[in-house]
């Protein structure tokens, strides 16, 4: 695998944020774990997502409620979702991430 997409995101907070990623080509998942993480400019960890692999998809959410405990004062960031074995690490996907911090009560 030598591909990463570049994919630019919104998280609005209060809301999930859940997106999968089919990989295609010959890579063993059998024994794989999936990581996304959210940083910011200075590489602090903003929020990590819920990740885990089905088939060859992997599935990253970040749930409603954990999107609130990112600050009021982050406005951006950015992410990367990796897959890793004993054997293996690829980055899959990574980009920017814009934080919206509005919550809709209609």
């Amino acid at each position: 695998m030598d591909y990463i997409k570049r994919q630019s995101e919104t998280i609005h907070i209060g809301n999930d944020w859940y997106r999968g990623y089919t990989i295609q080509g010959d890579v063993d998942l059998t024994h794989a774990k999936a990581v996304c993480k959210v940083r910011n400019s200075n590489d602090d960890l903003i929020v990590e997502a819920d990740c885990h692999i089905e088939g060859n998809t992997v599935y990253v959410l970040i749930p409603a409620a954990k999107s609130l405990t990112i600050p009021k004062s982050v406005f951006k960031g950015f992410y990367d979702v990796f897959i890793t074995s004993d054997t293996y690490s690829y980055k899959l996907v990574m980009g920017s991430v814009k934080i919206i911090h509005e919550i809709s009560l209609h």
